[in-house]
């Protein structure tokens, strides 16, 4: 007796044939026994027989029905035809019902060995190359996945070296753990200040990040799994603990994701800071040029008021003198006419203030840009 007995059904209406066939193969096989097709038929899924010994002529559903129907159920094991119609007619008859050999009554022990043993050995080979197809169908499923999840990390990268604030980088987060089909919610932490993303600041999401904050990198707690960083954390809430492969998986991007998070936030407050500083720095330099040019101004209108008051009293001045000088009357005209023109030329000098202002506001605003510019 073999250490794996396989299950052998043996179905013919003649007890003589069953009892027959039962003490041949009683030592080697665990067997059971149908008197009738349709005894076989609704016996079949209880039993699940390695190989069925089959009877042709039998009352009401032959051989070969019985044969048709057993090939397409769900343990479809192999048919051997034992008959007494042995003819090659009828040989090619079981073939065609889905028989796969075939015995000629009165039954040869040697032959019977021999062929139950190589429909068994053969079905034994056809199981092992599906569960072969099938595994090698799984790993390249799973190959399939594990290339779909990666180009959704990639994506990612492409899509966080270009974000500049914390609510785009929170969103293509999300986005992506979304597609791996994970239900998440995001905390930053900057400044001093937790940013929660997806979930309010007195959830019981938000205490757990504030809890878990500075702790381990990876905290499991049923189907949610937290990934912390210094300055970021993502929790999954629907993890798929019935599945290790995946679940491992999707740990890996997680931890894949945090990394890159990590690195992202850090790049942003740096920047965030610099415009900051920046920002201070404008004002400084716009409120410094403002005071400057109202000093300038000042001064320039202080100068020419005292320019044109100057004049003024040289015009007096000559005018006193006229009579000293003893000049006749149209001498005197023409020198008045002339200081009088001189007077109403300094009078009428252009005002540069208005030309200095437009030059230090150009000046200003080319400085604002400069300092303004990402670059």
């Amino acid at each position: 007796m073999t250490d794996h007995q396989y299950k052998v059904m043996i179905v013919d209406d003649i007890e003589e044939n069953r009892m027959l066939l039962e003490t041949i193969l009683e030592d080697d096989f665990d067997l059971s026994f149908a008197a009738s097709g349709k005894e076989c038929l609704d016996s079949i899924a209880g039993e699940k027989p390695d190989l069925i010994l089959l009877d042709i002529t039998m009352p009401d559903m032959d051989g070969y029905e019985v044969c048709r129907k057993v090939v397409v159920t769900d343990c479809h094991p192999p048919v051997i035809f034992v008959s007494a119609l042995a003819s090659a007619e009828e040989r090619l008859a079981g073939f065609e019902a889905g028989g796969d050999d075939y015995l000629a009554k009165p039954v040869d022990d040697t032959e019977l060995f021999r062929k139950v043993n190589k429909s068994l050995e053969n079905r034994s080979e056809n199981l092992k190359l599906q569960s072969s197809a099938s595994d090698a169908m799984n790993i390249a499923m799973e190959a399939m996945v594990s290339s779909s999840e990666l180009g959704m990390l990639n994506q990612f990268m492409r899509d966080t070296a270009v974000a500049k604030t914390y609510a785009v980088l929170g969103d293509a987060l999300l986005g992506v753990m979304k597609n791996f089909g994970l239900n998440c919610c995001l905390q930053f932490r900057v400044s001093g200040k937790n940013l929660n993303i997806a979930c309010t600041n007195d959830s019981l999401e938000a205490k757990l990040f504030n809890k878990l904050q500075g702790g381990e990198k990876l905290v499991d707690f049923g189907a949610r799994t937290i990934v912390n960083s210094e300055h970021a954390a993502i929790l999954a809430k629907n993890m798929p603990t019935e599945d290790d492969a995946k679940y491992g998986r999707l740990k890996d991007h997680m931890s894949v994701l945090i990394d890159a998070v990590e690195s992202k936030v850090v790049s942003l407050q740096i920047s965030l800071d610099m415009s900051e500083q920046r920002n201070v720095m404008i004002g400084d330099l716009v409120e410094a040029n403002d005071h400057q040019l109202s000093s300038i101004r000042k001064l320039l209108s202080e100068r020419e008021e005292s320019t044109k008051d100057i004049m003024r009293a040289v015009i007096s001045g000559v005018e006193a003198s006229l009579f000293s000088l003893g000049l006749d009357d149209d001498q005197e005209n023409s020198l008045m006419q002339m200081l009088d023109a001189g007077q109403d030329k300094i009078e009428n000098l252009p005002d540069f203030n208005n030309e200095i202002e437009a030059s230090f506001l150009t000046a200003k605003n080319a400085l604002i840009s400069l300092l303004s510019s990402e670059h």
